[in-house]
């Protein structure tokens, strides 16, 4: 069977909520992607914010993840912060429309996922 490969002529644009560890592992394959656009990241560190806004050229650096998504630019989103938040945020953002990456484990429990 051959393989389908799907085109896009505009590049997916992703934003990444939670900038520790994994979220920045996300910023760095994203980024070096050509057919990625990293348009919008959210954590809760100023300095940290800016420093990866900078690094990887991020137009929008929020640290109310909530503003990132409903800001309703997204195609996709990265969901890399502590378990707890996973299922409010991968919910917001599939509600705005978005696709959703989310780190394991995807909720809490099976009743939240």
């Amino acid at each position: 069977m051959a393989e389908e490969v799907i085109s896009r002529r505009e590049p997916l644009r992703v934003g990444v909520v939670g900038l520790g560890w994994a979220g920045q592992q996300h910023m760095q394959r994203y980024a070096a992607r050509p057919d990625v656009q990293l348009v919008g990241i959210a954590g809760l560190e100023e300095d940290q914010r800016a420093e990866l806004a900078q690094r990887y050229q991020v137009p929008l650096a929020v640290a109310d993840w909530q503003e990132l998504i409903e800001r309703g630019e997204l195609d996709a989103v990265s969901v890399a912060v502590p378990t707890f938040l996973h299922a409010p945020v991968a919910i917001a953002a599939l509600e705005a429309g978005a696709h959703v990456l989310t780190e394991k484990p995807m909720a809490r429990t099976s009743a939240e996922a």
